[in-house]
């Protein structure tokens, strides 16, 4: 029986470089998902609007996924605009979850 899980994941644009390579917070949150085999998040390509958004997104639906673990794992990590990052679990047999680390400070 599956059980599925929605994530999008929001942050700065500024996260990023221009190397294409993850940076550590995106990276370590790929990692927990590869351990866990579930697949990983996507970068939503083609934003609506005229204008270029400030921010980036990834989107991923999972099976199994250990949310907890998942979770944990995104609390670990250091950002460099903590304001614009922003995590949405939607899962089946659970409430919805939304976490804003700067709410937190």
């Amino acid at each position: 029986m599956s059980e599925i899980t929605g994530a999008l994941l929001q942050f700065s644009g500024h996260e990023e470089d221009s190397l294409d390579a993850p940076f550590p917070a995106l990276a370590a949150l790929q990692a927990c998902l590869r351990f866990q085999d579930v697949g990983q998040l996507h970068r939503m390509a083609h934003p609506g609007g005229w204008k270029e958004p400030p921010v980036v997104a990834y989107f991923g639906g999972f099976n199994h996924l250990d949310a907890d673990r998942f979770l944990a794992v995104f609390r670990e990590q250091k950002w460099r605009v903590l304001e614009q990052v922003v995590l949405v679990l939607t899962m089946e047999n659970r409430p919805s979850v939304v976490v804003r680390p700067a709410a937190n400070c």
